[in-house]
């Protein structure tokens, strides 16, 4: 009776174990080529930093007067949709790999800017106005990432935090749940909210 007990105990651990490497493995070959494009520091950023701002850009790249400019930021720190926004950025499935490497940068419109409170660390990431190319925005030469798996719902998501739109209507529902189910390569079907135009 008490080897069996042990044996059952056993047997436990090592499933746990198994399952606990499985699970390992498969976020690593579900990530790894995200986390290389962007880099740890920019991972770990975009996972976990507490501050988050959207930013338009002009579309001349310039910064403009500062009042303009202030208008066309807004704090998306707890803006619906973020959870999936961080997870769309570090999965692979959400690009077309490899990078390409470009001499000249594509005209950005869009920079989300993950900021960690109480240090200087923060990742900016540039978009093109259709959400289709992205890259960082500290000159480093990786080549820029297409994310046409889901820059429909990247740029109807930006698009709505600037209007300010609010979290729970079925508009952002469906807009969130589109960049969701790009990344599981799900059909989207985009209806359009009752009452909208």
């Amino acid at each position: 009776m008490g080897n069996s007990g042990k044996l059952l105990i056993l047997a436990m651990v090592v499933v746990g174990l198994l399952a606990a490497g499985a699970s390992w493995w498969f976020r690593y070959s579900a990530t790894h080529q995200a986390a290389r494009f962007w880099g740890p520091e920019a991972v770990r950023l975009i996972r976990d930093a507490p501050r988050v701002e959207l930013v338009r850009l002009p579309p001349n790249g310039g910064a403009g007067d500062r009042q303009a400019a202030a208008a066309l930021r807004r704090d998306v720190s707890a803006a619906p949709g973020m959870t999936h926004l961080r997870n769309a950025l570090l999965e692979d499935r959400s690009f077309l790999w490899p990078p390409e490497q470009r001499n000249q940068d594509p005209v950005w419109r869009w920079a989300i800017r993950f900021h960690q409170t109480g240090t200087a660390a923060s990742a900016t990431l540039l978009f093109t106005d259709d959400c289709c190319q992205t890259n960082l925005s500290d000159g480093d030469h990786r080549g820029v990432a297409s994310c046409e798996p889901i820059a429909a719902g990247l740029h109807q998501v930006f698009a709505g935090w600037m209007r300010g739109e609010e979290a729970d209507s079925p508009g952002r529902r469906a807009v969130l749940s589109m960049i969701g189910d790009s990344i599981a390569g799900c059909a989207i079907v985009w209806t359009r909210p009752t009452g909208s135009l």
